[in-house]
């Protein structure tokens, strides 16, 4: 039985949290999927609020980048052994945000093992201890591997740069 508990909502026991506050929950109610016990339907849910909410506020207040970061947080503090496995799974998110201008922008996370391109594939296939890594650039990305020291992937480009 899962023992997730945030203020006064808490998991069901079926996957699903309720306000403990209310006078019962509804069983077919799945709008509130838990981050503990079912991660995945946390993580789904909060990517589709971050891909469509641009800002929002009440108690508190942000944008869907805001909401998504902060689902990541939360999954990783309820699940930590299986939110990387979910996290690669789900592969990209392009949460929504306002610039300076007013208009409408994207952040685009994307998570190991999804999202890349085949030549980073590729290596990382061929390459035993090389990591994915992707960096935020504003709108844009880009990708690169890093490789462990003696996998013969040092100098291999040395070329391209003379």
């Amino acid at each position: 039985m899962c023992n997730f508990q945030h203020g006064t909502i808490e998991c069901r026991g079926d996957g699903y949290c309720w306000d403990a506050d209310c006078d019962g929950f509804d069983p077919n109610d799945h709008s509130l999927p838990c981050p503990a016990c079912n991660t995945k339907g946390w993580l789904e849910q909060q990517k589709e609020e971050a891909e469509t909410c641009i800002s929002f506020s009440g108690i508190d207040s942000g944008t869907g980048v805001d909401i998504w970061e902060s689902a990541v947080r939360v999954a990783q503090r309820e699940n930590p052994e299986g939110v990387e496995a979910l996290l690669r799974e789900i592969g990209e998110v392009n949460a929504l945000y306002e610039d300076e201008q007013g208009e409408t922008q994207t952040k685009r996370f994307s998570y190991p093992g999804q999202g890349m391109s085949v030549l980073a594939d590729s290596l990382l296939s061929k390459t035993p201890g090389a990591v994915p890594m992707i960096f935020d650039v504003g709108p844009s990305y880009n990708e690169c591997i890093i490789a462990p020291s003696g996998s013969g992937m040092s100098g291999q480009f040395d070329g391209l740069t003379k």
